[in-house]
């Protein structure tokens, strides 16, 4: 008695030339190992993410040997960049494409401070990156009255608010008392 065998075929895979694996597949059956390459991916770059995309022929039934090539799109990478207040405070987050600038968000107001900018540059995003708001002290000027000169800022932050008779009296830490209009009350 004759015994025949059905022929196999060598079906190769490959990304950029390069053989990734093959396998064996019996004539007029379909191959199944191309689902783990497109399940496995092409590996992401600092610049890239790859989508795949087709087989370049379209995976047929084993007829022959045949190589088949993966086909990935690619698209550049987003990464994320937080831009924070001096307290660590979140201000803005944005994902940014790999390369792009970033947009910071509006001067960010602190009491008693001038807001002078960013710690570092933001015009060219390659990585995630955490931005931080600098700011610089205001000098505290003495708050005139009249010709006398009341107190500094510090003293006035630091003033106690008291209702005495029904009238809001302003106590600085120098000892000086006025009322809520500015004028020194004694």
């Amino acid at each position: 008695y004759a015994r025949w065998k059905k022929s196999e075929y060598t079906i190769t895979y490959t990304l950029d030339g390069v053989e990734i694996m093959s396998e064996q597949v019996t004539h007029g059956e379909m191959p199944t190992a191309y689902q783990t390459v497109e399940d496995q991916g092409k590996p992401a770059t600092e610049q890239y993410i790859y989508t795949f995309d087709h087989w370049n022929p379209a995976i047929a039934e084993a007829t022959a040997d045949a190589t088949y090539e993966a086909v990935f799109t690619q698209s550049l990478r987003k990464y994320l960049v937080r831009f924070q207040n001096w307290d660590h405070t979140l201000l803005n987050e944005q994902q940014v494409e790999y390369g792009k600038a970033a947009q910071a968000p509006a001067d960010p107001p602190r009491e008693g401070y001038t807001f002078k900018g960013w710690d570092r540059e933001f015009n060219n995003i390659l990585a995630d990156l955490t931005v931080t708001a600098v700011y610089e002290k205001n000098k505290e000027e003495p708050i005139q009255d009249g010709i006398e000169s009341v107190g500094t800022q510090a003293d006035c932050r630091q003033a106690e608010k008291v209702i005495f008779n029904g009238t809001l009296l302003i106590i600085l830490p120098n000892g000086r008392i006025f009322n809520a209009l500015g004028a020194e009350v004694r």
